[in-house]
C-alpha cells in the first residue's frame, strides 16, 4: 500500500511540474519584429535625380563658405512638403541644405539657441537661431517654396548672405 502510494504521489508530482513548466514555456520562440521605421531619404547622385524623384526643380545655393563642398544629395517623399536635402562638409563641419515645395520649418533643428532674429535676404526675411555671433539655423519661405539651413558649427551672417542670394 505504501509502495502504491508513494507511485501516486510520485505520478501527481511529475504531472503537476510538467503543467507548471508548460504554462511558462512558449513551445516555439517568437521571432522578435523589427519595429524600425523605413529610411524616407532617397540617396541621389545628382540634384537632377531628386528633381525627377521629387517632381520640382529645386533651386540650389552656387556659392558656399570657404571649404565645403556637396558631399550627399537625397530626396524625401514621404514628408509633407517633399524635399531635396544637400549636406555640404569641410572635414567635420556640415551645413544642410533644404528645400520643398509648400510652407512649413522643413529643418529638422530642435534644438534651443541663445537668440531667435530676422534677417533679409534677397527680399526674403528668414527666422535664424544661433549663438554669439554665428548662426546655426535659418529657415525662410518665398514663392512657394520652403527653405532651411543648418550649420553644425555656425557660420556668419555674411556667409548665409551671400549664400541665400546665390541660391537659383
Amino acid at each position: 500500500m505504501k509502495k502504491l502510494s508513494l507511485c501516486i504521489i510520485t505520478a501527481l508530482s511529475l504531472v503537476s511540474l510538467g503543467i507548471l513548466t508548460a504554462c511558462g514555456v512558449s513551445a516555439t520562440p517568437k521571432e522578435a519584429g523589427s519595429a524600425q521605421l523605413p529610411n524616407p531619404f532617397i540617396p541621389c547622385a545628382s540634384i537632377e535625380d531628386a528633381n525627377e524623384i521629387l517632381g520640382f526643380t529645386a533651386a540650389v545655393p552656387s556659392i558656399l563658405p570657404d571649404g565645403y563642398e556637396t558631399a550627399a544629395i537625397a530626396a524625401v517623399s514621404s514628408s509633407d512638403p517633399a524635399f531635396v536635402q544637400i549636406r555640404y562638409e569641410n572635414g567635420e563641419k556640415t551645413i544642410t541644405y533644404r528645400i520643398g515645395k509648400g510652407s512649413g520649418n522643413i529643418s529638422g533643428d530642435y534644438n534651443s539657441y541663445e537668440f531667435t532674429k530676422t534677417l533679409e535676404a534677397v527680399e526674403n526675411i528668414l527666422t535664424c537661431s544661433g549663438a554669439g555671433e554665428l548662426i546655426y539655423n535659418a529657415v525662410w519661405e518665398a514663392d512657394g517654396y520652403t527653405y532651411s539651413l543648418t550649420a553644425t558649427d555656425g557660420i556668419t551672417e555674411n556667409e548665409l548672405q551671400e549664400l541665400v542670394e546665390s541660391i537659383a
